[in-house]
């Protein structure tokens, strides 16, 4: 709490004021987190957005959450926490978003591939983004092959649907 007091640029006593303990403070931000990530893939997976190239929406992904990552006290903390916890894995809500992107760039999987490719495209996404998050200064460059990977993997998809 110390160091999130110095980071604000206000006395302990503020932070306490707000918030009762470090745990309320993490609750706050993670739900923040949430919200902002929420409102990116809201964007992302518009019908608008998914009339373009496979490429430009993973490019779109890649930048927004580095300007998140950027912009967000205390992002990097909460994402790779959020990343590497098991209770992310029974988000039903983004599995569904993000079949419905592999289905608009790989139409013809079947199903049961489809659902397959969205978890896998989860777990290899979540990996790539602890890795970028805690190469600290080098968070760039492993950003740049994240959106290659993920690329990459929505071409062979695509292949495949053929």
């Amino acid at each position: 709490m110390d160091a999130i007091a110095i980071r604000s640029e206000v006395s302990i006593g503020s932070v306490y004021r707000f918030f009762n303990d470090k745990q309320s403070l993490i609750l706050t931000l993670a739900d923040r987190w949430s919200a902002q990530c929420d409102e990116m893939f809201a964007q992302l997976y518009t019908p608008e957005s998914l009339g373009r190239d496979a490429d430009a929406v993973i490019d779109d992904f890649i930048t927004w959450l580095g300007q998140l990552l950027g912009d967000f006290a205390g992002a990097r903390a909460l994402l790779s926490a959020a990343l590497v916890t098991p209770e992310r894995s029974d988000n039903d809500a983004w599995t569904r978003e993000v079949e419905r992107f592999i289905d608009h760039y790989a139409p013809g999987l079947p199903p049961a591939r489809r659902r397959t490719a969205a978890q896998t495209y989860m777990s290899v996404t979540s990996a790539l983004m602890v890795a970028a998050v805690n190469a600290g200064p080098l968070m760039e460059r492993h950003l740049r092959e994240a959106r290659s990977v993920l690329g990459g993997y929505i071409h062979e998809l695509t292949r495949e649907a053929r």
